[in-house]
């Protein structure tokens, strides 16, 4: 869920930038190499341009959900065993520091001329991973009150 709520924020912002997908494209040739992604940009009405989706994307919007997932499953064991709650509100602050944390250990890792125009700027991705963390945090408060419930 928080992978989707991370792809959901940057579509609606590349949509309201009349950029649909510029962010998966940018991240696709940045974490997946330069020679991927190959994009055909049409005007529409002089404003609006289409990307055509390549297999690079597809591929790395695969990977992001996993990533997300494999952190949600972190966030869940690692509160478990420290005997902190996992709620919304401490969901927000795992997605601000791992996420977050991740997400730009990866960028330095797979970034071979770290050219940095690109990258979303550093609020906005606090925002989003503050926001999945959120998601992640209550999913998992939710799914432990209907476990109480059932048994």
């Amino acid at each position: 869920m928080a992978g989707l709520v991370v792809v959901g924020f940057y579509f609606v912002g590349d949509l309201t930038h009349l950029a649909p997908l510029s962010t998966p494209l940018a991240l696709s040739r940045t974490f997946l190499g330069a020679g991927g992604m190959q994009t055909i940009e049409q005007p529409f009405n002089g404003a609006l341009r289409f990307t055509v989706l390549a297999t690079d994307v597809i591929a790395f919007t695969i990977l992001h959900i996993l990533v997300f997932t494999l952190l949600g499953l972190a966030a869940a064991a690692l509160f478990r065993s420290a005997g902190w709650p996992l709620n919304p509100f401490t969901g927000a602050l795992y997605g601000v520091f791992a996420y977050t944390g991740v997400f730009y250990i990866s960028l330095v890792l797979t970034s071979d001329a770290l050219n940095t125009a690109w990258i979303p700027g550093f609020v906005s991705v606090l925002v989003a991973n503050t926001l999945a963390g959120a998601m992640t945090g209550g999913v998992v408060q939710l799914l432990q009150r209907r476990r109480r419930r059932l048994g």
